[in-house]
């Protein structure tokens, strides 16, 4: 599975006829891989991870003689929500330019699955409803907003009201929120919500 390189993945399974996937989290952007099933035939498997970026505290290196290298790690019973869909219910974001540094919103979720999921099934790590700054494509702040449990029927709708806390940065920033499974990195779960802090 590589991380955010569809490029890559794709190369890889034309050369070697293998299953590969390409897994983008909540600071890239959607794929073709993201049409296949291939990211559900890996729920608790294990899992040989390549990472694009160097990440020494969870990743470890392998170069070649000529100096070409890849980051990998094994993750054993893999485990992703990226077809939970996650909404800010309308007209809930506060107004560009007002001073703020929490906001109570109500976040609209789906299990898109034709099957029911349990957060339980990542055990024993914790998911977690996460919350996400972004400028451009680069994360500038990260909060976990509450731990999830228990099982979602497939297709089931329900509502999160919440409490967002916001840095003390200034500009033009995107919100999105990802259903995080601690120690994988988030997948995209909602679309980038643009916002102006002043």
């Amino acid at each position: 599975m590589f991380n955010n390189h569809y490029e890559r993945s794709s190369r890889y399974a034309y050369l070697t006829k293998d299953i590969v996937h390409c897994y983008n989290t909540f600071d890239y952007r959607e794929t073709h891989h993201d049409l296949l099933p291939l990211e559900e035939n890996l729920q608790g498997k294990t899992v040989f991870q390549i990472n694009r970026f160097r990440d020494t505290t969870r990743y470890a290196d392998y170069y070649t003689q000529i100096g070409k290298g890849i980051h990998y790690r094994t993750v054993e019973n893999f485990r992703s929500y990226r077809d939970v869909k996650i909404e800010i219910e309308k007209d809930q974001i506060t107004e560009e330019g007002e001073d703020f540094f929490e906001q109570e919103i109500t976040l609209n979720m789906t299990n898109g699955y034709d099957f029911d999921i349990s957060f339980d099934a990542a055990a024993p790590r914790t998911v977690y409803l996460t919350f996400h700054l972004l400028k451009g494509l680069e994360p500038q702040y990260k909060m976990r907003i509450k731990a999830l449990s228990g099982t979602v029927k497939a297709g089931e709708e329900w509502s999160e009201k919440v409490v967002i806390s916001f840095p003390s940065l200034k500009g033009e920033y995107d919100m999105r929120f990802s259903i995080e499974v601690d120690g994988i990195e988030p997948p995209i779960n909602s679309m980038k919500y643009p916002i102006e802090l002043d």
